[in-house]
């Protein structure tokens, strides 16, 4: 599954609802080539780790739910989320986040 979706870049893409799955990770730059995105949802899956890097520059990202998985881990760089109003990170097995984390967010 993965290697065929690596391979696509959807630049016109603004919502993407993965929602409701099984899923227990996501490819490293598996967003980059989706730069119009605006709404991410990936609540209620099984992801342990979530990471979002400086190359995967989502910068019309408004909301991006991540609730109801399993993470322990998040690693989002967010220098380049100004847009991003909603935020959820409700109902998952985060220990600590990283400290700049809200430091830009609007």
């Amino acid at each position: 599954l993965w290697d065929e979706v690596m391979s696509v870049s959807l630049p016109e893409l603004e919502v993407l609802d993965m929602s409701r799955n099984s899923f227990r990770y996501l490819p490293q730059g598996f967003l980059r080539g989706m730069t119009a995105l605006s709404t991410l949802q990936l609540n209620q899956n099984c992801l342990k780790t979530f990471s979002l890097m400086e190359d995967e520059p989502l910068l019309f990202l408004q909301l991006m739910d991540l609730s109801q998985n399993r993470l322990a881990n998040l690693n989002v760089s967010v220098n380049r989320l100004e847009k991003l109003n909603h935020f959820n990170i409700s109902f998952n097995e985060l220990q600590s986040v990283p400290s700049d984390l809200f430091a830009k967010m609007p």
